[in-house]
């Protein structure tokens, strides 16, 4: 839709007298209110006597308002309108309500042209001082719809005279057709008593009659086999149709009828329920007892890691202790397990190889007589356990030491640094005084004693 219609249609109602201001931009978007009461106000200017229906809220309304209208004008003015346009209410809508308008105008034109030219030859005795705008007011639409009718003209001549200059090989053929027709009339008025053009003429009606049977024998036999396939078709939805119901009421008879195996599929429905509940509070139990375990076990790990570390720097620190005594480096005074007895008396000569300072053995029965402190034999008892096969309480004696060579050292093993090493420092004193180091490395410290000359038993 162009502005040029728009803007003529605005003028054509400006000309008849529509009772409002109607712009260019009332139909950039859909207005069927608009559209409505313009139609209506048509219809009412070509047949006074048609009353269309003023409710239009609903779709089926408007539909109904459309059709009516449209049937209107076509019976009124004989005007052809697109109902699907007029009723998008559009600008396209404007382009169908033209139509209408432009029909009006003329019969305007015809109707008062003979007052109208009287009215402007009045105008040559109006005052001077009258405005000149208001003298051709007029004039003016008169004007406006002549000149669109001209450019309407000149338009479809237009068109015309293109499809008339086309050469015959682009399909149109317009001027050969036309040479043909104006020779065929020229041969008929000079021969008016040769009957070729007239034998000519029957044969290509004969033609035509002919094809055009033809082709309504084809479409009697389409309609034919269409009919036949309708029937079929009815007869298919029949089949279907009493199928459906029998299905139908089977279903419904199915539903009201309870399966045998119901009662046995509920009971064991609740048994499962019952076991899946137990399943998992045994699952959520032993998960429970897993973890607990798991730190019950990670705590003892912890212990016996620390345990373990606790007997290597003691171990660790009872080495070094001896090594320093073998070496010479540090008094038996400065030991920690010998400053509660070497205070007292002085450390003895060793006669062994290793110390070659001297010393007195004492006598075995010196020895025997020889009481072990008691935080000795526990100490032994922490380190090593009790023996197997020896009852602790009644059988734990005294040590007895066998000595034939050495001077006071005893050890268990071939080497200092292995085994359980103990210092006894041994005078003339009755009572023996002793500061022992132990070192836990051999299950039970039973066996020779150094060199092969002395042993410690039980």
């Amino acid at each position: 839709m162009s502005y040029r219609e728009v803007r003529e249609f605005c003028e054509c109602l400006r000309s008849l007298g529509f009772h409002r201001v109607v712009s260019l931009s009332n139909f950039k978007e859909p207005n069927f209110e608009l559209t409505a009461e313009l139609m209506d106000w048509l219809v009412t200017r070509l047949n006074p006597d048609i009353t269309l229906p003023e409710d239009i809220d609903n779709e089926a309304q408007r539909v109904e308002f459309t059709t009516q209208a449209i049937e209107a004008v076509g019976s009124s003015a004989n005007i052809r309108l697109n109902a699907r346009k007029v009723y998008g209410a559009d600008s396209y809508a404007v382009k169908e309500m033209l139509k209408v308008a432009r029909y009006l105008c003329r019969a305007c034109r015809v109707g008062g042209g003979t007052d109208e030219y009287s009215a402007t030859k009045q105008v040559r005795g109006l005052d001077p001082s009258t405005k000149m705008q208001d003298v051709l007011s007029g004039d003016l639409r008169p004007m406006s719809f002549l000149s669109s009718e001209i450019l309407e003209a000149g338009a479809k001549l237009h068109s015309l005279l293109q499809v008339e200059s086309m050469p015959d090989t682009e399909g149109s053929g317009v001027r050969r057709a036309r040479q043909r027709a104006v020779k065929f009339l020229e041969g008929i008025s000079r021969n008016l008593q040769s009957d070729r053009e007239q034998v000519n003429v029957e044969r290509q009606l004969t033609s035509l009659l002919t094809g055009q049977s033809q082709s309504a024998e084809r479409l009697t036999q389409m309609c034919r086999e269409l009919e036949d396939d309708k029937r079929g078709l009815e007869e298919e939805v029949k089949k279907k149709q009493v199928e459906l119901e029998r299905t139908s009421k089977r279903l419904a008879g199915l539903k009201t009828v309870r399966p045998a195996f119901m009662d046995e599929y509920e009971e064991l429905q609740e048994y499962l329920d019952r076991l899946y509940e137990a399943y998992v509070d045994r699952f959520r139990n032993l998960d429970y007892l897993e973890q607990e375990l798991d730190m019950l076990n990670r705590e003892e790990q912890e212990r016996l890691d620390a345990n373990e570390r606790k007997l290597k720097a003691l171990q660790k620190k009872l080495r070094e202790e001896e090594w320093k005594l073998l070496r010479g480096d540090t008094d038996a005074n400065d030991l920690p397990t010998a400053a509660p007895f070497a205070a007292d008396y002085p450390r003895p000569m060793s006669r062994d190889r290793n110390f070659r300072d001297g010393g007195r053995r004492r006598s075995r029965v010196q020895q025997q007589d020889y009481q072990v402190p008691e935080g000795f034999r526990q100490m032994e008892h922490d380190e090593f356990g009790p023996a197997p096969g020896v009852d602790v309480a009644n059988d734990f004696d005294e040590p007895e030491f066998i000595d034939s060579g050495s001077d006071g050292i005893v050890s268990v093993g071939s080497k200092p640094e292995e085994g359980l090493v103990g210092l006894l420092l041994v005078n003339h004193h009755p009572q023996l005084h002793c500061a022992l180091g132990w070192l836990l490395v051999h299950p039970r410290p039973r066996g020779r004693c150094c060199g092969g000359a002395t042993q410690w038993r039980r």
